[in-house]
């Protein structure tokens, strides 16, 4: 399962609404040109769908959404994170502890809204291999509450849709 996946199943009943989906795992989770996306318990995997109507739209929006939420974690848990272009957040050393997708949907030829779907390492094993990753823990030096990444993401991108 992905929330991407399953979002566009709900989201093709009612496009005008807001939805969100999220998932404690992802079996079959994916990234950028279809690449797989390790999305093991403990971290936090979700897509929002915005419709048409508040969609951020622009073509950097994995990148204006990967740097809000950067530095809403970096005030919360005083950390330097970075971020590598054109949707990944990283550690000061470079490793990868979450990214975005974007996808644009489209109702025939109009433009219905967009899903913005994250994948953020919190507690979960960062262990992959041919992936130099890291998760909040490992940065914190304990747990990280899953509900609160997830409120600071929220406050992002509400903040980048109704301001």
């Amino acid at each position: 399962m992905s929330t991407q996946s399953e979002i566009k199943k709900i989201i093709s009943k009612k496009p005008e609404i807001p939805v969100l989906f999220l998932s404690a795992e992802q079996k079959t989770g994916y990234g950028r040109f279809g690449r797989k996306f390790f999305s093991p318990q403990g971290g936090l995997w979700f897509s929002l769908f915005i419709p048409a109507k508040r969609a951020i739209a622009g073509a950097d929006t994995a990148l204006v959404v990967a740097d809000r939420i950067r530095k809403a974690l970096n005030r919360k848990y005083s950390l330097k994170l970075k971020i590598k272009k054109p949707n990944d957040i990283i550690s000061g050393d470079g490793r990868k502890m979450a990214g975005m997708l974007v996808t644009k949907k489209y109702r025939g030829s109009k433009f219905a809204g967009e899903i913005i779907g994250i994948g953020i390492n919190v507690n979960n094993r960062t262990d992959f291999e041919g992936i130099n990753a890291v998760a909040l823990k490992e940065l914190i030096g304990r747990d990280g509450s899953i509900g609160e990444v997830l409120k600071e993401c929220l406050q992002c991108m509400t903040s980048l849709v109704y301001d």
